[in-house]
């Protein structure tokens, strides 16, 4: 390894990448197997999450937040209504009061040097590698203490060893929902925070010395407008408490989530105004997300392990750096033809005991893939013989 400035030039000869990948074939295969347990977990977990959201959105009944019906005990009830919390939050570090607010949170962000890096690679006649890394250095603000002492340059960009203030999350125990009680878990469910402007008035009270209030925050540092390494900014965010929209089983005057047939749980608590039937499509429409992004996770694990089980012949033909370019492509296209049918098919026994019509539909699919796989690699090696 060759430092240059702040530039690392990295040499590796055919031997030490040719035993890396190797060793890479472990990871590759335990990648490639354990993508199969997220598959049928996935899918398993997406089939039970819809029928239950489908079960609920079947037994829901809106009630009035007023009054409590003990009639609709154990029900699943939707409830809108104002919030009303049993009295102010405080900061007692700064001496911040939030009033008609279900949390209180104090952000603390500091001024640092942060580290990125590039990395330019190519292979070399006889299987070598070299690898150029670029590291480049930015002023953020961070909420995080970033340890400068890992920095490449580090006696340049240093940073301070702690964050001048620690972080606070204050919450109620409790709050009401007309006639109903929302305990402290219910009360957290909430996120959305909104800025909490403070002033000259809070500066004082706290007696805090060395810092400054500016625009609706307490600012530590000289110039706010230039500042310098290890300025910090103190700011305040509340979740008010205002309408609310709830979903969720009635035990007394409380709520509790709603266990359903397949033992699923439903409890949906929001900010606003919202219908029941709106509350479920949300839910329906997360879980999609959900479950598509986990198959698009599982897919990569799929590519990726066998990629790295496929790669010491990619290095072995890295000898020649063009034949090495072609047999990437060729693995490349191979890795897609293996794994797409094996994804498609997981996923289609996964569906067969919940959806059959889905599964055959998705085996059939697999079949389709499967011969058209096989056929594009044979035209790819008539083509190169």
């Amino acid at each position: 390894m060759r430092p240059a400035g702040n530039r690392v030039v990295e040499r590796r000869g055919f031997g030490q990448r040719m035993g890396s990948a190797i060793g890479g074939i472990v990871v590759g295969l335990l990648l490639f197997v354990a993508a199969f347990p997220v598959i049928f977990w996935n899918e398993s977990r997406a089939v039970r999450t819809f029928e239950s959201l489908q079960e609920g959105q079947g037994l829901v009944i809106t009630v009035d937040s007023s009054t409590v019906d003990p009639a609709n005990e154990g029900a699943l009830v939707h409830v809108t209504g104002s919030v009303v919390v049993p009295g102010d939050l405080n900061d007692p570090v700064f001496s911040v009061t939030a009033s008609d607010a279900l949390r209180l949170r104090r952000t603390v962000e500091m001024y640092q040097w942060r580290e990125s890096s590039r990395t330019e690679t190519r292979t070399t006649v006889g299987g070598g590698e070299e690898r150029v890394t670029t590291y480049s250095y930015e002023r953020v603000w961070s909420r995080n203490l970033i340890d400068s002492s890992r920095f490449h340059n580090s006696f340049d960009h240093v940073n301070p060893g702690a964050m001048p203030f620690e972080e606070l999350m204050a919450n109620q125990p409790s709050a009401q929902l007309g006639a109903f009680s929302l305990n402290s878990r219910q009360v957290q469910a909430f996120s959305n925070f909104e800025r909490l402007h403070v002033g000259a008035a809070e500066l004082t009270a706290s007696g805090i010395e060395g810092l400054m209030a500016h625009d609706g925050l307490f600012y530590r540092g000289e110039n706010p407008s230039s500042p310098q390494i290890g300025d910090a900014r103190i700011r305040f965010e509340i979740v008010p408490a205002r309408d609310a929209s709830i979903v969720a089983a009635q035990v007394g005057d409380g709520f509790a989530p709603f266990v359903t047939s397949n033992r699923n749980q439903l409890e949906f608590i929001r900010p606003g105004v919202a219908t029941a039937n709106e509350i479920f499509e949300d839910a329906i429409a997360t879980n999609r997300l959900l479950t598509w992004g986990l198959r698009f996770a599982a897919y990569l694990m799929l590519i990726i392990g066998l990629s790295l089980v496929l790669k010491p012949l990619a290095v072995a033909s890295d000898i020649l750096p063009f034949l090495g370019r072609i047999v990437r492509g060729g693995l490349g296209l191979v890795s897609f033809a293996v794994v797409t049918p094996l994804f498609l098919l997981a996923v289609a026994i996964a569906w067969v005991a919940a959806r059959p019509v889905l599964g055959v539909s998705l085996l059939i699919l697999v079949a389709v893939a499967g011969v058209g796989g096989t056929v594009l690699l044979r035209k790819r090696a008539a083509r190169q013989v």
